[in-house]
């Protein structure tokens, strides 16, 4: 799926997953766009709501969870060059547009949109995101990247759903309970 949105969209491609009140990033793909956006390694961790993918995976939460991740990254945000007041906003701007956009509050000149991958109850437990220089994501490239990126979790879901239905729900509390 990471290979190819890749070779899609020529543009880097992270898988995160949520563990806890952090998002841990697992995989990167790059595109074959020579300027690379290379924001995160594997293994590396960030706050829910620092990211795109990270912030992807607080779009479909309610807002007391919402709330307290906000509170819990307000801390640690300035380590990322971000302060409370921005992650508010960019969650607000994430939920208006329909999914995580990253629109170079972290980084100048580098922008990355993501999308959640949720449970068969709307949990979710991962995020996929793009990134890339900002003149590469003008309004019509990111409606597309947002496309792809849909249909990629699409069959992710899909894919995953047996383990992801009713009878994983000890196995998600141990995703988003803290460490996972």
């Amino acid at each position: 799926h990471m290979r190819r949105l890749a070779d899609r969209t020529a543009d880097t491609v992270y898988l995160t997953l949520r563990a806890g009140d952090e998002a841990v990033c697992l995989a990167r793909e790059e595109g074959a766009f020579p300027i690379k956006t290379l924001t995160l390694k594997v293994g590396d961790r960030r706050p829910l709501g620092v990211g795109a993918g990270p912030l992807a995976m607080m779009l479909p939460l309610d807002d007391e969870e919402t709330a307290r991740l906000l509170d819990a990254a307000a801390t640690a945000a300035p380590a990322f060059g971000l302060d409370s007041v921005t992650i508010r906003e960019m969650l607000a701007t994430s939920r208006r547009c329909g999914f995580a956009l990253n629109d170079g509050q972290m980084m100048p000149d580098m922008g990355a949109v993501g999308l959640p991958i949720c449970t068969s109850d709307g949990q979710p437990i991962a995020a996929l995101s793009v990134a890339a220089i900002t003149t590469r994501m003008d309004p019509a490239r990111r409606a597309n990247i947002v496309a792809w990126v849909g249909e990629e979790i699409r069959r992710i879901e899909a894919e995953l759903a047996p383990i992801l239905g009713p009878m994983a729900a000890g196995a998600r509390r141990a995703i988003l309970s803290e460490g996972g």
